[in-house]
């Protein structure tokens, strides 16, 4: 009834369009899947596929040991039992399994932009058998193949090995080849364009790539050696991180959510199920790196913890009669603003068993492929409308729409109960833009500190419009105020204190200082600033230390960040000056969490909460958390204990150890000649005096400004586009609209 009562609410407070976008999901199976964790070595930390091979499940890595690497493999039953860790005797490369006997590893090796030779050993419990050269076995010149290093594209890749009725078949990214038991290769197929990934599945090889833009499979006819013309695929194939096979399937993929299956029906079309959701089955989608299935109701994966980075495989088990938990609390998300959620909640659910939650995403996308906050927005309200108010909310950033409905709960009694996350432990300039009249009623999981920084000391501190406005006025050819400068964003957004009172309601548009301003949005509209940085790439700050470039735009996030500024502007002390009145350093927060007023357990919210925001989530997400004065100084202290090299040219490079020898030589190369550093606590300080002093916007003030900002933006368009305006119409008719509106959110 309360849920209803809030609706009925916000129904007459949230004036918005009730659109939904967005391609409609097919509905998940009514029954669920429980998650059996089975033993795994830490050590196996960068492992990415797992693979089910011979009645067992695989996945092995690399390892340091004392004397050199070992190759490692991990394997298991499908069962979950008989866990089994040895290593293998390979000599370098990736090894593919074929069966609990036998496997085929791959040794790539490359030069600075070229991959000199590539070679396949197959072995047979352990023992090398066969060797071939995969150029012979692909019939290409290797060597001479395309290849960029720096983005990993061309060259040579191997996307799949996999052995069915004593016939290995080698996928990659050139095309197939076919082998017998003998070795001798009995198929090749070559693609025109390079290939993305294979799958076999149901006895059947598909090779994935791109066709006329479109995403595209081919079943390639190694008999005629041709690739054969391109199979339609299902939409949603365009999303898939992985794509496997399940029987009872043609094709299955999985994405951030879930494992898909597709059919083909008798008319040739394509039928999508969803096999197993993650979520439900309490594991994070965003960590997991493989998913090797058993059958459609037994499917392995791999994850990496997102906070603390720890490597652990799941079996996943359907459960036809599954216990319900007493309680289902809903958490929704708007946008993808906070990935680690997802991980809270597996967390949470896995740690209850009383209690979970489950999670509703608001993630729509425009018709061309851009996600739509603005329409995520649109979804969720006609949710709130319709009565279907969730326990939690994590949004982008504050909205004071809903804290004015009444949809939020006032989190700070709630934070000084619970005790572990108090308003003392909030940092001040997140508590400035949080706290309202001793409320809160929302949380960021994560923050920004930006600025503008002068490098020649032309301009003073704190940075105003005028200051802006003066050099703007009087600018010389070869100079340039700030790198792609905006006025709507880098004067007026920052700068609306000089023409708005939030305090007393005033407003200035129609005076000399904004009619000033009108002027320099016009000769920009005009292109009259449209100039660009020129710096060498091996000293990118000259223009800024020289003056040629005014302003540096930049994110203080850290005091390393602070001190590599210091070496690459030449200056003891930066002249910070920050964005035109807002202070030295402006506060931004993310991934903003709310608790609605009519959940159903607080207590069960407020723990979830919590647990986001822990030192433990805070720091292993985040190597500068801007939330928490206890995150904020364990990373601090962290920061302290490091070595740095700060090359003079713009590049750094980071240590645990003092920078000698070999290590030292290595910083030499990356980043040339310049200095090592390690920070005093003199600088700590200095750097708790910044952020103490940050400023950001109240979730009131965030509201208004975006909306005075449109208004101005529209009402100067249509002034640079048409010399008949006259500039006092514009100002006095722009400062008629502002008022009129701040007015009616009084």
């Amino acid at each position: 009834m309360m849920k209803r009562l809030t609706a009925l609410i916000l129904m007459l407070m949230l004036l918005l369009p009730l659109v939904s976008c967005g391609e409609a999901e097919e509905s998940a199976p009514d029954n669920s899947f429980i998650a059996q964790e089975i033993e795994f070595p830490e050590e196996l930390t960068y492992a990415h596929q797992l693979n089910y091979v011979g009645g067992r499940v695989t996945a092995g890595d690399w390892v340091n040991e004392e004397g050199g690497q070992v190759y490692k493999t991990w394997s298991c039953a499908a069962d979950g039992t008989d866990v089994t860790y040895a290593a293998q005797a390979m000599s370098g490369g990736t090894e593919w399994r074929l069966d609990d006997d036998e496997s085929v590893s791959v040794e790539i090796l490359t030069d600075v932009d070229s991959i000199l030779s590539v070679t396949f050993t197959y072995r047979n419990n352990g023992a090398d058998s066969m060797n071939w050269d995969g150029g012979e076995l692909f019939g290409v010149d290797i060597a001479s193949l395309p290849y960029d290093p720096d983005t990993g594209e061309g060259g040579f890749k191997v996307t799949g090995i996999w052995k069915q009725d004593d016939i290995i078949t080698i996928a990659s990214n050139l095309g197939a080849v076919q082998l017998d038991g003998s070795g001798e290769r009995v198929g090749l197929v070559l693609a025109e364009k390079e290939l993305d990934s294979a799958a076999f599945t149901e006895g059947k090889l598909l090779l994935f790539g791109t066709n006329r833009g479109s995403f595209a499979a081919w079943e390639p006819d190694f008999a005629g050696g041709e690739l054969g013309d391109p199979i339609a695929l299902p939409e949603r194939l365009k999303d898939a991180a992985q794509i496997f096979a399940v029987e009872g399937y043609e094709l299955a993929m999985r994405d951030y959510d879930a494992v898909w299956g597709f059919r083909r029906d008798e008319t040739g079309d394509w039928q999508t199920t969803e096999i197993c959701n993650f979520i439900a089955s309490d594991i994070s989608g965003y960590s997991l790196r493989s998913v090797a299935a058993v059958s459609a109701d037994c499917i392995f994966v791999l994850t990496q913890h997102a906070v603390t980075h720890t490597p652990h495989v799941y079996r996943l088990t359907r459960a036809e009669n599954a216990s319900q938990p007493a309680k289902t609390l809903t958490l929704a998300i708007i946008t993808d603003c906070d990935s680690a959620a997802y991980q809270a909640v597996s967390d949470f659910n896995m740690a209850h068993e009383n209690v979970r939650f489950e999670v509703k995403k608001y993630i729509s996308y425009t018709e061309q492929g851009w996600m739509s906050t603005s329409a995520s927005y649109d979804a969720f309200d006609k949710d709130i409308l319709a009565g279907d108010v969730p326990d939690v909310v994590v949004m982008p950033g504050a909205q004071a729409r809903y804290i004015k409905s009444g949809l939020f709960a006032n989190l700070a009694p709630l934070m000084e109960a619970d005790g572990r996350l108090t308003p003392d432990n909030l940092l001040n300039c997140v508590r400035r833009t949080v706290e309202q009249d001793g409320k809160i009623y929302y949380l960021p999981t994560s923050g920004s500190l930006s600025t503008l920084i002068n490098g020649d000391g032309s301009f003073t501190s704190p940075n105003t419009v005028e200051q802006m406005m003066d050099y703007l006025e009087s600018i010389g050819d070869n100079e340039v105020l700030l790198e792609d400068f905006y006025p709507w964003k880098d004067i007026l957004y920052y700068g609306l204190p000089a023409f708005v009172n939030f305090e007393t309601c005033e407003t200035d548009f129609d005076g000399e200082l904004f009619t000033r301003f009108a002027e320099i949005y016009k000769r920009e509209a005009d292109g009259e600033f449209d100039r660009k940085v020129s710096a060498s790439a091996d000293d990118k700050y000259a223009p800024y230390r020289e003056g040629s470039v005014k302003l540096l735009r930049t994110y203080l996030t850290s005091i390393p960040n602070i001190a590599k500024l210091r070496v690459w502007l030449g200056t003891d002390e930066l002249n910070i000056v920050g964005h035109p009145e807002s202070g030295v350093l402006t506060y931004t927060n993310y991934g903003c969490w709310g608790i609605t007023a009519d959940c159903a357990d607080m207590d069960a919210a407020m723990e979830l909460l919590t647990m986001r925001l822990s030192d433990e989530y805070l720091l292993g997400l985040s190597s500068n958390p801007l939330v928490t004065v206890s995150a904020f100084e364990a990373a601090l202290a962290k920061d302290l204990a490091k070595w740095y090299y700060i090359g003079y040219g713009g590049q750094s490079v980071t240590s645990d150890t003092p920078f000698e020898g070999n290590r030292l030589k290595y910083a030499q190369q990356v980043c040339g000649e310049g200095v090592i550093l390690q920070l005093t606590e003199e600088d700590a300080a200095y750097y708790r005096r910044l952020v103490d002093a940050a400023v950001g916007l109240t979730p009131a003030q965030d509201a208004m400004v975006d909306e005075i900002v449109y208004i101005v933006r529209e009402e100067l368009e249509n002034y640079a586009k048409n010399d008949n305006y006259q500039i006092s119409e514009i100002t006095r008719l722009i400062d008629d609209r502002v008022s009129t509106y701040y007015n009616e959110q009084k």
